[in-house]
């Protein structure tokens, strides 16, 4: 299964602030072909904020596992990192959405880090 940033729902891209598809890459090539069903679309990323996620598509196997660990984050257009937030997942393919754990008003990622908006 592949999930991945598209601006037509068929090749997928980068920009984490376009539409999102999930679908079974049957062939692997890394896009979704004609015979391949769409399991998932979203809207593009609200005007009011920006998302960033990793450079490629994320791929997950028939057991869940994701082919790498990764974060896709959620940040308002103003760059407040004290409202930014992360969808976090690991290479089990456990997903969790980040959480304020030392309480100083700011989410952290999966290593403990504070969330930055660039």
């Amino acid at each position: 299964v592949v999930v991945c940033p598209s601006e037509d729902f068929e090749a997928c891209g980068t920009n984490w602030n376009n539409p999102k598809i999930v679908f079974i890459d049957s062939n692997a090539d890394g896009n979704r072909n004609s015979d391949e069903e769409l399991l998932v679309a979203t809207a593009k990323a609200s005007d009011s904020t920006k998302m960033t996620g990793p450079n490629t598509s994320i791929n997950f196997q028939y057991t869940g596992a994701a082919s790498r660990s990764f974060s896709i984050q959620l940040c308002p257009i103003n760059d407040d990192a004290t409202v930014a937030r992360a969808i976090l997942v690991s290479l089990q393919g456990r997903v969790k959405v980040s959480s304020d754990a030392d309480d100083n008003g700011t989410h952290e990622d999966m290593d403990g880090v504070a969330l930055n908006c660039p």
